[in-house]
């Protein structure tokens, strides 16, 4: 596992790159910078781990990135393109079809099964596509996860630890090439987490996806390939 705080050796394609980017909150004397200058690469195919102490930056961090809120300077640039320069409008179609996110919390609907769940991404997609070809990616997404027999079940007949497969199951099913993971298994029990992260590492391991996850736990960072660290706002070397 490599430790550099921004700058990878990888020969994989360059996915997102965060450069410059800065963010505060408030004005004048209640002015809080947040990021400050922040500037790294994201390849495909890598999982980065976002550490840091409270209050360091990290969930704003992810926020920026998954276009949830918007940078006082810098540029976010994912493929080549300045997504920061896309209306609003275009930022939520890229985020629907480029970008899935999975919380520490599942968020699921618990009115709608496992597969309804799944397929909620497609509902706001422009990405057209048939009902096989919908139900066929569905299935695949919740079968990595390990859950191909409960289909049909609701949430409330789940565990905590099969929700959160659903979750990402449902961030999978769009087939986006980043996912944003905030404090994932944070809510879990230690044998469900390694399953989550094991999850994690198969997704990464078929080389399509990257994987951007905020965590406080270090255990849970030496698993991914490359780790920032967020101090005061700022990468800092480990």
């Amino acid at each position: 596992m490599s430790t550099l705080s921004s700058k990878s050796n990888s020969n994989k394609p360059l996915l997102l790159s965060i450069n410059n980017i800065s963010k505060s909150y408030g004005e004048g004397k209640r002015k809080v910078e947040v990021l400050k200058d922040v500037n790294f690469e994201i390849f495909r195919g890598e999982w980065i781990s976002i550490m840091g102490p409270s209050g360091s930056g990290k969930t704003t961090l992810l926020n920026l990135i998954g276009l949830l809120d918007k940078q006082d300077e810098g540029e976010i640039t994912f493929e080549g393109m300045n997504i920061l320069d896309l209306s609003s409008d275009e930022q939520a179609a890229f985020r629907s079809e480029k970008i899935g996110v999975v919380f520490q919390q599942h968020y699921l609907i618990p009115t709608m099964t496992l597969q309804e769940n799944v397929e909620l991404p497609f509902v706001w997609s422009k990405e057209k596509i048939g009902l096989d070809e919908l139900t066929e990616r569905v299935i695949a997404a919740i079968e990595l996860v390990g859950l191909g027999d409960r289909l049909k079940h609701f949430p409330s007949e789940l565990s905590g630890g099969e929700k959160q497969r659903v979750a990402i199951a449902r961030a999978l099913v769009n087939k986006s090439p980043l996912i944003l993971l905030d404090e994932p298994t944070g809510n879990l029990d230690a044998q469900t987490g390694k399953a989550v992260l094991s999850i994690f590492r198969k997704i990464v391991n078929q080389g399509e996806t990257s994987l951007v996850m905020v965590t406080h736990d270090s255990e849970t960072a030496q698993q991914t390939d490359r780790i920032l660290l967020l101090k005061q706002g700022k990468l800092v070397d480990l």
